[in-house]
């Protein structure tokens, strides 16, 4: 089977191109096209495809390029053409892909189909090239337009052992791959992290208390791990200041951490929440200690502004917080003078029982954030933090959350330094419309002296 991506480009007067855009996510266009007369000659270039066997020219004297019968093939990335003065051409490049079909089942540990499961690929010599699809309600699956080759799989599902395989995609063949989840095996951890360490996706990991990676040492959490909190427990991760946190997920493999109770139970604030200490700045005048007891951060100079505490993207943070006191609560995700080298994106937090995440000081920037459901405020910041965030979206819930932002320089000393200042850029604010006559209607609340620069932003 061959599969044609098209990418047309005309010749006039000047020389022009435009790309259609791919009706498969498989497999992309050719790009970068150019054409350039070089003596009598018109010379054609662009970027490969992966995977393409070769590409055809096609050329025609309307806009509307015939696509019925090649003018030319070549494997090559660039063609050479003719120049004839005085006439005008419009010239397409099509690529020509082998691809086959992959279909399966998955099903759970007493082989009933499991629906709602990611299958996500990775073409072997080629990581650029991926698949991902959902199984059905009854655990099937069947997707089609994949590049000819060998691709390592993995069955991802929360609360499951992730499984692996390999499978051959060949051109017009129809490869079947199914999988079993296996029991899932929990392990208990708590105390204290004093060495390099990973989490792997094969094991559910129950935080059984709180868990402090100490400093100097990186805990790993591979993509498609799922950690718990014990419930009725406060289960907290802590990173220290001097640790680095490297957990990286992708959109088909993300790394969970939710509660261990049953779905259809669990409930905000089942369990703590995830907090990263750092050695960026405060403004407090001296080192605090975090909210929950959850150890000191900052300094009081910017001199570690620039530091990373690790990587965390493609996390999903589900029912946590914990509220001690009025004054001393723990959110879905809390930066204490945490450093702009430290990379957080594609964060999506949901049903906190206190703020979905803050900033206490530091530089932290972040991107590509989903805040839903909290029971306080969705993006909280004070002393003195002077980060940015991008690509935000914050929904409240009726008759619990209370502002989509609330912010701060320091409630002790609205002047202190330094003095925090936010940029902020595509965020989505959604109301709560509650019901409550105590519930403030306001969504953003700047105040106690800080600064802010909000950009291209919707609220309603």
């Amino acid at each position: 089977m061959i599969l044609q991506r098209l990418l047309f480009v005309f010749f006039a007067a000047v020389l022009v191109s435009m790309s259609a855009t791919p009706s498969h996510a498989q497999i992309s266009a050719p790009q970068a096209l150019t054409i350039k007369a070089a003596g009598s000659d018109i010379v054609l270039r662009w970027q490969a495809v992966p995977g393409a066997a070769s590409y055809y020219i096609y050329k025609d004297t309307t806009p509307e390029v015939s696509l019925a019968v090649p003018y030319d093939q070549t494997s090559n990335l660039t063609y050479t053409d003719i120049l004839e003065p005085g006439l005008k051409y419009f010239y397409a490049v099509t690529a020509l892909v082998p691809v086959g079909c992959l279909a399966g089942t998955v099903t759970d540990t007493n082989g009933v189909g499991f629906g709602g499961a990611h299958v996500y690929g990775v073409l072997q010599g080629n990581p650029a090239v991926t698949i991902c699809i959902t199984t059905l309600t009854d655990g099937s699956y069947n997707l089609c337009d994949i590049i000819e080759g060998t691709f390592d799989l993995q069955v991802y599902a929360a609360l499951r052992t992730v499984v692996t395989g390999s499978v051959a995609i060949t051109n017009g063949g129809n490869a079947v791959f199914n999988a079993q989840f296996p029991a899932v095996s929990w392990l208990p951890v708590s105390g204290h992290i004093t060495s390099n360490t990973t989490w792997t996706n094969n094991t559910v990991y129950q935080l059984n208390g709180t868990v402090i990676v100490d400093s100097l040492y990186t805990l790993t959490i591979q993509e498609g791990t799922t950690i718990v909190g014990a419930y009725p427990g406060l289960g907290l991760l802590i990173v220290s200041r001097g640790a680095d946190i490297a957990a990286v997920g992708n959109a088909c493999l993300p790394i969970v951490f939710t509660s261990n109770r049953p779905a259809g139970s669990r409930a905000n604030g089942d369990w703590g929440g995830l907090v990263i200490n750092g050695n960026g700045h405060n403004n407090r005048g001296e080192v605090p200690n975090g909210e929950g007891d959850s150890g000191p951060f900052g300094r009081g100079d910017t001199l570690y502004d620039g530091e990373s505490s690790g990587t965390i993207s493609y996390i999903r943070l589900e029912f946590p917080g914990f509220r001690f006191s009025p004054t001393n609560e723990l959110n879905g995700l809390c930066l204490q003078s945490v450093g702009r080298g430290t990379q957080i994106d594609h964060i999506q937090i949901v049903q906190g029982q206190d703020d979905c995440v803050e900033f206490f000081g530091g530089s932290a920037r972040v991107s590509y954030m989903v805040l839903t459901d909290g029971g306080d405020d969705g993006f909280d910041w004070t002393d003195g933090w002077q980060g940015s965030a991008h690509h935000v979206l914050i929904h409240q819930r009726a008759n619990a959350s209370d502002k989509g932002i609330e912010a701060d320089n320091l409630e002790q000393n609205h002047g202190a330094l330094p003095r925090a200042h936010a940029t902020l850029s595509n965020f989505t604010f959604i109301g709560k419309k509650g019901n409550s006559a105590t519930d403030g209607d306001d969504l953003i609340t700047l105040r106690r002296g800080t600064e802010a620069q909000i950009y291209n932003s919707i609220v309603t």
